[in-house]
């Protein structure tokens, strides 16, 4: 006996068929159909405003994306500048010891303190929330 032959496309599982609360048991999907219920007009509950600038009701479909807010404390605003200084500072300072051949630095001059002192002064703009979305409010 040979296999069946393979069908071209269309479903691999067999369909199963799903009551559905409050739908009768002969679901026929063609007669609820989009433009059906357009026709029939809008629902009660979606409710307009009619007065421009006004904001839509709270029941409406759309809401209106919020803009985020970032609360930080006080104290993140000064040690945020006190970071960028101390990082700008120790790489100028680095590079002004290659130049006139001084040691204001252990160890003399590096670019490892050119390094971290980038690293101190970007890091020290995530306490200033320069790249936070939204605004950021200090409290």
């Amino acid at each position: 006996m040979a296999p069946p032959k393979r069908k071209v496309g269309g479903r691999v599982t067999p369909k199963k068929k799903v009551p559905v609360a409050g739908l009768p048991q002969t679901f026929d999907p063609k007669a609820h159909r989009v433009e059906d219920r357009r026709a029939a007009g809008p629902s009660p509950q979606v409710r307009k405003t009619s007065v421009p600038g006004r904001k839509p009701a709270a029941s409406s479909r759309y809401t209106p994306p919020s803009k985020p807010v970032r609360t930080r404390p006080r104290w993140h605003r000064p040690a945020g500048w006190i970071g960028v200084v101390i990082g700008v500072l120790l790489a100028v300072v680095n590079d002004v010891m290659l130049v006139n051949d001084n040691t204001f630095l252990p160890f003399g001059h590096s670019e490892a303190y050119l390094f971290v002192g980038l690293c101190i002064a970007g890091g020290s703009t995530w306490l200033l929330g320069l790249f936070d979305r939204g605004t950021t409010i200090y409290r």
